[in-house]
């Protein structure tokens, strides 16, 4: 295998159902819910939060400055930003221009972060929030621009060399269609791990562009995860096993252990979950309420298990292909850009 940096582009059946562009989603939210809490950002000395018909309003006026940057549709806009909402504001506005956020970590050494950005080839880096002139019009961009891949993170598992994983699926989606745990209804989710990771920022757009509050953790904390999702009443959060670890263990030390009654489900992924904090997990919140994915960046497969099916095979299962079937497809095959 060449130590060279590459880039794959993945090959997936585009979803059925009624689809919009991205950037017209966000317009039927914010239509539907112009008062309404899109997204929170929270640390632990306080929180912000945008309403949709703001995040409509801000996001329109970022894609006509992209615009102005020379961003266009295909274009990868590179976004190297913490966790809040101003990351997700950059990814929306490089949406409705019709190009790709190319995501990335903001910790990256100036090395890494060239290597990436050499390979990308962006129209646009975001690595610091951009200032927004009011004279810029806030009116939706007409026609609606479809990006021909609606996100491109990067990875580096096997080589240690830079990767950038772009989807074939174009930036359409059912706005109606949360891909949270109770299908069909807007939700609550809980943002615990950085939306550079492919994971989190998955589930955070779709949730994002379906109707779903956003609540961001700047840092996770483990007492902190807790609190929000009883402050928030959090439906269901995205953990890998260190996060569900140390929640067990912050729980131990309040003087009630909280019920989590409001969450439908959560979520783990990212590596092995021990058996005995999933055991755990399960006496702790129920196993109808426990789900594992097991899958890659590329997403050329996934399986899920629900905690009673894990049961009924501990230890020795990730699963059963479940409402995946458009990413069983042939291997995708490496390119350069």
């Amino acid at each position: 295998m060449s130590g060279e940096p590459s880039t794959t582009r993945l090959s997936t059946d585009a979803a059925g159902g009624s689809l919009v562009p991205f950037g017209a989603a966000v317009r039927i939210v914010a239509g539907r819910t112009p008062d309404g809490i899109a997204i929170t950002e929270v640390e632990r000395d306080g929180a912000s939060s945008i309403t949709w018909s703001e995040l409509e309003a801000r996001t329109n006026q970022m894609a006509r400055t992209f615009e102005g940057l020379g961003v266009r549709e295909g274009s990868f806009v590179s976004v190297g930003l913490p966790n809040g909402i101003d990351f997700l504001v950059a990814c929306v506005a490089a949406w409705k221009c019709g190009a790709t956020p190319q995501i990335l970590s903001y910790q990256l050494s100036l090395r890494e972060r060239e290597e990436i950005l050499a390979l990308a080839k962006p129209a646009l880096t975001v690595f610091e929030p951009i200032a927004l002139d009011p004279a810029v019009s806030s009116k939706p961009l007409w026609p609606d621009r479809i990006a021909p891949s609606w996100k491109a993170p990067t990875s580096g598992g096997s080589t240690g060399r830079p990767k950038i994983v772009v989807s074939s699926e174009p930036a359409l989606i059912d706005p109606s269609q949360s891909p949270g745990f109770r299908a069909g209804t807007a939700s609550t989710h809980l943002v615990a791990g950085p939306l550079y990771h492919n994971g989190p920022f998955y589930f955070a757009a779709k949730g994002l562009l379906t109707g779903s509050q956003l609540v961001i953790m700047k840092r996770f904390s483990a007492p902190l995860a807790l609190e929000l999702i009883d402050a928030y009443r959090i439906r269901w959060a995205l953990l890998v096993p260190t996060m569900m670890s140390r929640m067990l263990k912050a729980a131990v030390e309040l003087p009630a252990r909280p019920a989590l009654a409001s969450l439908d489900g959560i979520l783990h992924l990212g590596g092995v979950c021990p058996a005995y904090i999933k055991r755990a997990w399960i006496e702790w919140i129920g196993a109808e309420r426990v789900w594992e994915l097991y899958a890659g960046t590329e997403a050329q497969f996934m399986t899920f298990i629900r905690g009673d099916e894990w049961l009924a095979h501990p230890v020795v299962s990730a699963g059963c292909p479940r409402g995946a079937s458009r990413y069983l497809t042939p291997q995708a095959r490496p390119y350069r850009l």
